[in-house]
């Protein structure tokens, strides 16, 4: 599917109109890097609602890429598939949930337990409408994403850098 790009849209000041040029851009290209290895799903229930991810929402999956600590995943466990944030610590393997109200999943050594692929983009269900049931809105979902995302510094112990 082709659809019309507008090019890139100033958040500050705008741009001179000079600068203006529409061209076409293939969606397929922004969503599916790996075609043959990328999936959609429909999400349901809250449990990665703290990643902003929430009930209803779509992610994009793909099968290519490897999973690291601290992604989130798309994991088979034994007839079904979960969301979650995988995570590593003291040698054991977990998969977490982004709400206080679930606890995380211990799946070291488990043989019905499969990392399937790494969320690569999600689609807000309804990106307009207001939060319910505690779910954030967009802008401090990206404020809280980002500060996720940044390095946390190491402790020096109390000794002078």
């Amino acid at each position: 599917m082709e659809l019309r790009f507008l090019g890139p849209l100033s958040a500050g000041f705008p741009s001179p109109a000079s600068d203006w040029q529409a061209r076409r851009l293939d969606i397929r290209d922004l969503l599916t890097p790996h075609p043959t290895t990328t999936y959609f799903a429909r999400v349901s229930g809250e449990s990665m609602s703290g990643a902003c991810i929430g009930d209803r929402d779509i992610v994009v999956i793909d099968r290519a890429i490897t999973a690291t600590p601290n992604a989130i995943v798309v994991a088979r466990l034994a007839d079904g598939f979960v969301i979650k944030r995988l995570r590593r610590s003291r040698g054991r393997t977990l998969l977490s949930a982004e709400h206080g109200d679930y606890p995380a999943i211990d799946v070291t050594g488990r043989t019905d337990f499969e990392i399937w692929g790494v969320v690569t983009l999600r689609s807000h269900s309804s990106p307009f409408q207001l939060p319910t049931r505690g779910l954030m809105p967009s802008a401090r979902c990206a404020a809280r994403l980002r500060a996720a995302a940044e390095p946390t510094p190491r402790s020096t112990g109390g000794q002078p850098g």
